[in-house]
C-alpha cells in the first residue's frame, strides 16, 4: 500500500540553516526546497473510528495476536488524548500536543493523561500505538523529532505501510563502491524518517527533503543521511543540477538528536 501526497515545496527555515558551514546548505536548500508535511490531508481528517477501521487492516494488522492488540489499545489512547487538543486533523492536534516537541519523554503526557482518566497505559504500548498512527499516515512528526527517535522499528514498519517496492529497489539497487548491507539498512531507515515526516513513496522524495534530514541528523546518522542520497541520486530521482553527493556539507558542532 503507498499513501500518496501532493509535494508542496517550503522554503527551509534560515536559523536551521546557519547550523552548517559556509551557508552552503542554505543555497541548495533554496535551489531544492523540502516539500511540506502539510496539516491536513484525507487520511489525518478521519474520524476515530475510520483510522481503528484502518489500523485493523493489512498491512497494519500483521503478525502476533497480542503485539497487534498492544498497538490497538496504544493508539485508541492517543487518539483520545489528542482530541482534548484544538484541531480539526489528527495532524493539527498532534502539531498542538506537547507530544510533538521532542520524541524524547513524549509518552509523558499521554501517559500522565490516561492515568488521570482511569487507565493503565503503557509506555511501549503508545509507542507501539503511535508508530501505527505514523505508518497509516494519520499523523506526520515533524523531521527533527523522528531523528531523535530510537525506534528500532520505524524502517520495517514504513516499508510495509508506505512502500514495500520502493524500499526492496533500492535496497538490491548497485552503486559505484556498493556499501555493505549494513549501512544499506541504516540509510533506508533515513529514508523511512522522511516518508513518515512527509507522507508519499520513495519516488517523491525530493532532494531538498534529504537536505533537511541532513539539518537535524546526528553525528552518528550523518553518513547513513549521505548515503541514502547516494541512493536516490544513482537512480536519477534527483534533477540534473542537483549536488551529485553531500560529502561536502559539514555540520558544525553537534546537532539536533
Amino acid at each position: 500500500m503507498t499513501t500518496t501526497t501532493a509535494p508542496l515545496l517550503v522554503s527551509p527555515p534560515a536559523r536551521a540553516a546557519r547550523s552548517l558551514a559556509g551557508g552552503e546548505i542554505d543555497a541548495y536548500l533554496q535551489r531544492f526546497p523540502p516539500r511540506s508535511p502539510g496539516t491536513d490531508w484525507a487520511i489525518t481528517r478521519s474520524s476515530r473510528d475510520e483510522v481503528l477501521h484502518r489500523l485493523e487492516q493489512p498491512p497494519f494488522k500483521n503478525g502476533k495476536d497480542s503485539t497487534h492488540s498492544m498497538r490497538m489499545v496504544g493508539a485508541r489512547l492517543l487518539l483520545r488524548w489528542l482530541e482534548t487538543f484544538e484541531g480539526e486533523t489528527w495532524q493539527q492536534r498532534w502539531n498542538t500536543s506537547p507530544g510533538s516537541a521532542t520524541a524524547v519523554d513524549w509518552t509523558e503526557a499521554p501517559l500522565a493523561w490516561g492515568i488521570a482518566h482511569g487507565r493503565k497505559p503503557q509506555k511501549a504500548g503508545l509507542g507501539s500505538g503511535l508508530l501505527a498512527l505514523v505508518c497509516a499516515d494519520v499523523i506526520r512528526p515533524s523531521m527533527a523529532w523522528l531523528a531523535s527517535s530510537l525506534s528500532p522499528h520505524l524502517r520495517e514498519a514504513i516499508e510495509a505501510a508506505r512502500d514495500p517496492r520502493g524500499f526492496a529497489a533500492l535496497r538490491n539497487a548497485r552503486m559505484p563502491g556498493q556499501p555493505d548491507q549494513r549501512r544499506t539498512s541504516k540509510a533506508l531507515k533515513a529514508l523511512a524518517r522522511i516518508l513518515a515526516a512527509k507522507g508519499g513513496a520513495i519516488d517523491e522524495i525530493v532532494a531538498g527533503d534529504v537536505l533537511e534530514l541532513l539539518l537535524v541528523a546526528t553525528p552518528n546518522s550523518t553518513s547513513h543521511t549521505r548515503l541514502a542520497y547516494a541512493l536516490l541520486q544513482s537512480r536519477g530521482q534527483f534533477p540534473p543540477d542537483a549536488p551529485k553527493t553531500l560529502r561536502s556539507i559539514e555540520k558544525r558542532g553537534g546537532g539536533g538528536v
